[in-house]
């Protein structure tokens, strides 16, 4: 059953699972300022809208798409608000690890987006 506080990657999973069985594996995911879209296909997109489409950050997987749109925003991302309990948390695990928060924080992504590739591979190894 789909529940409206899933975390993110739960609710990756079962869209990615739900689109392979119902649209060929196709599904789009939009957010407004106000509001959520999500679709089981691909819109019809005009020749301008694919080509900056071309241009966006891509990877394998979600983790490495978001990854390299990390790596294009510069040294500093800002797009992560954290609270402050969060910021101090993160902050000490970076320092532990004698790095700064964005590179740990990219690190950490980085790690994400290859466990994500070996478990795609791991699944189609398997036939799933």
């Amino acid at each position: 059953m789909v529940e409206d506080d899933w975390p993110a990657a739960r609710v990756i999973e079962f869209l990615t699972k739900l689109a392979a069985d119902r649209s060929d594996g196709h599904f789009t995911i939009l957010k407004f300022t106000t509001n959520w879209r999500v679709a089981l296909d691909t819109p019809f997109l005009d020749q301008e809208a694919r080509e900056q489409i071309e241009r966006w950050p891509v990877g394998e997987t979600l983790g490495a798409a978001l990854l390299e749109l990390l790596r294009r925003s510069g040294p500093e991302p800002d797009v992560i608000h954290l609270t402050s309990d969060e910021r101090i948390t993160f902050q000490r695990a970076a320092a532990r690890e004698g790095q700064t928060l964005s590179t740990w924080a990219l690190s950490r992504l980085k790690r994400i987006a290859e466990d994500e590739k070996r478990k795609a591979k791991g699944e189609q190894a398997n036939g799933k």
